[in-house]
């Protein structure tokens, strides 16, 4: 039996900050790849916890990393999503 594999990360950046952004891309993201968490195919967390935007000079700015147990899943996102 295997080792369950590492989730893959996607970072999103929103640069400036825009609540109805996030929003937007949560509703969207659901929409394509189901509900975070319920389905266990993908999840988020903000990026922001673990690395303050201002370190790197941005100062209205948000950061989102999305994981994918599907490496697949990670691609089609980054794809369609990324900026």
């Amino acid at each position: 039996m295997s080792a369950p594999t590492q989730p893959t990360r996607v970072r999103y950046e929103f640069v400036p900050y825009s609540h109805d952004q996030v929003r937007d891309l949560l509703r969207c993201v659901r929409d394509e790849f189901g509900r975070p968490g319920l389905s266990r195919r993908w999840y988020f967390a903000s990026a922001n916890l673990d690395e303050e935007p201002s370190s790197r000079g941005w100062i209205n700015a948000w950061c989102l990393d999305f994981y994918f147990q599907d490496a697949n899943d990670a691609m089609i996102f980054a794809l369609k999503y990324q900026r």
